[in-house]
């Protein structure tokens, strides 16, 4: 495993182990995509980056999922029967809402918010279906509190 380190000293006496081999105090470095700072050889804080993290939510009947990794958002849903057209509903409660529309048989979509909102916003989603031409839209449960 490859680690990056950066030495949190700057200007101060290093410590050596009795090995001879600079101590790892006070350092950050980087361990399978995370940073960690040490203390006495300890790990005190770790945390990845926003980007590396890959969050997933389902609503109550996980008929609706979606994976967010970055500001990369992947839908994927379950078919309805007679189902003419999907509607994706991504917005902010009081703010942005879009709503593209999918043609079955497809089952999925893929979006990046970033084109949309602004990191840090917490979102909902909701699929509606259309099951005849012109009919009204119904939408299932929802899916609440999506961080990207």
């Amino acid at each position: 495993m490859c680690a990056l380190g950066l030495d949190l000293n700057v200007g101060a006496p290093r410590v050596f182990t009795s090995g001879g081999v600079p101590s790892p105090d006070g350092v950050i470095i980087t361990e399978g995509g995370a940073f960690i700072i040490t203390e006495s050889g300890v790990d005190m804080l770790a945390f990845e980056p926003t980007g590396n993290v890959t969050r997933s939510y389902a609503n109550s009947d996980s008929t609706l999922l979606l994976t967010v990794t970055g500001s990369s958002a992947a839908f994927t849903w379950s078919a309805v029967g007679g189902a003419i057209d999907y509607k994706l509903v991504i917005g902010i409660v009081g703010g942005t809402t879009i709503n593209p529309l999918y043609t079955p048989p497809l089952q999925s979509g893929t979006l990046d918010l970033n084109a949309y909102f602004t990191s840090g916003d917490v979102l909902y989603a909701y699929l509606g279906t259309q099951t005849s031409i012109g009919g009204p839209y119904s939408g299932g449960p929802p899916i609440s509190g999506i961080t990207f």
